[in-house]
């Protein structure tokens, strides 16, 4: 019997539980983008023992997550959408079919299995463009893209447009913690370079840092980008993993270790004398730098994704238990450990960009919370 979306109920998306998607081990992982409100590109990743022939899709349009969406699920076979790439990934590019709805849900299940995955796709973000690789169209569905990799910015359909694009060399600053009453200022400041592009022109970066695109005409839709390193989203040298390691530091920590004239000796001292053990330095060194790359992987706008709130939250606290999306904020749900507190984190959305953006609602009844996870960290006590 073969799986069908028909036999389910109701489904109310701001109800669905969302944590699978920053789960590490959940068996699929999807990032996705929507172009011009109608095209929806899509990278789908396996792991785990899940195949793509058992993986079925659907989508439903809504203009509220809180509308119950009953039995109006369309299944599509992404199979005839596919683009070529290597290994336990697939890339998919389809267009739906209603062009005037605020979201798009994508329900994905696995035949034979109760399981099912729901992704919401904001169409109020969608960008008219997309980056894609400059020697086939396949798009870069990350915020990010490698150096020296040569790329175009591509519209639907072939279509032809210019573009502004504003190239910004400067480091962004972390995040705050969650207790602090002031918020970092984004502003990108003074651009480096400024100059117009066309679409099928191919641009070839040399230097790391952030691009902002404007489409000609439409200065107020902004999107951007980080031009990377190769080894991005992993962190390749001690300076990267100092500054990554921020929030742990005390003032005085950090002072000393980003003057050193051997950071790598004094961030092996800084470990060891606080756990006490290169056992429990190591462990602690290896899991906080893969939280780290999966921060960067998840989350990376216009900046790391380790120095965004989303990053912040989830390298000191970890993958949460429960994930909410609503109209406008997600919530993180944490639930009581022998270590800490039920915690609730809630981050909104921030209007303005075609990238989703999302600040947290800082709180001092945090802090408490706050300083015990680092402790933890610090005393290589962390429950992993």
């Amino acid at each position: 019997m073969g799986f069908s979306y028909t036999a389910h109920g109701q489904i109310v998306a701001s109800a669905a539980n969302l944590s699978y998607q920053l789960n590490p081990n959940a068996d699929l992982h999807i990032t996705h983008k929507a172009i011009a409100n109608y095209l929806i590109m899509m990278e789908v990743e396996v792991r785990n023992e899940t195949s793509f022939n058992s993986l079925v899709y659907a989508y439903a349009f809504t203009n509220s997550l809180n509308t119950p969406i009953i039995n109006d699920f369309a299944e599509v076979n992404l199979a005839k959408f596919e683009l070529p790439i290597p290994e336990n990934k697939r890339i998919y590019v389809f267009e739906s079919a209603k062009k005037n709805a605020n979201y798009l849900i994508l329900r994905i299940g696995i035949k034979g299995s109760d399981a099912h995955f729901t992704y919401i796709i904001n169409l109020n973000v969608s960008a008219s463009f997309f980056i894609s690789k400059a020697e086939l169209p396949i798009p870069f569905l990350a915020n990010y893209v490698p150096v020296n990799t040569p790329f175009k910015i591509a519209k639907p359909a072939g279509a032809h447009s210019n573009f502004s694009l504003r190239f910004y060399p400067k480091k962004f600053k972390p995040s705050l913690p969650p207790m602090a009453n002031i918020k970092r200022d984004k502003s990108f400041g003074q651009a480096d370079t400024t100059f117009i592009i066309a679409t099928d022109s191919t641009l070839l970066p040399h230097k790391e840092g952030m691009y902002s695109i404007f489409e000609e005409g439409n200065e107020k839709a902004i999107s951007f980008f980080k031009i990377s390193n190769k080894n991005y989203p992993q962190l390749s040298s001690i300076r990267e993993i100092i500054d990554a390691s921020i929030f742990l530091f005390t003032k005085k920590e950090k002072d000393k270790l980003t003057t050193s004239s051997n950071p790598k000796k004094d961030y092996d001292a800084f470990w060891l004398k606080n756990t006490n053990s290169a056992e429990k330095a190591g462990k602690m060194i290896a899991a906080y730098f893969k939280r780290v790359k999966e921060a960067n992987a998840m989350f990376t706008t216009y900046k790391e994704g380790w120095k965004t709130d989303m990053g912040m939250i989830y390298i000191i606290f970890g993958p949460p238990g429960k994930v909410f999306r609503n109209e406008g904020s997600v919530e993180w749900v944490y639930n009581k450990t022998y270590e800490l507190p039920n915690l609730n984190f809630k981050f909104y959305l921030k209007g303005g960009e075609t990238s989703e953006v999302f600040e947290l609602e800082r709180n001092i009844t945090y802090q408490n919370s706050w300083f015990r996870a680092i402790d933890l960290w610090r005393k290589g006590k962390k429950n992993l």
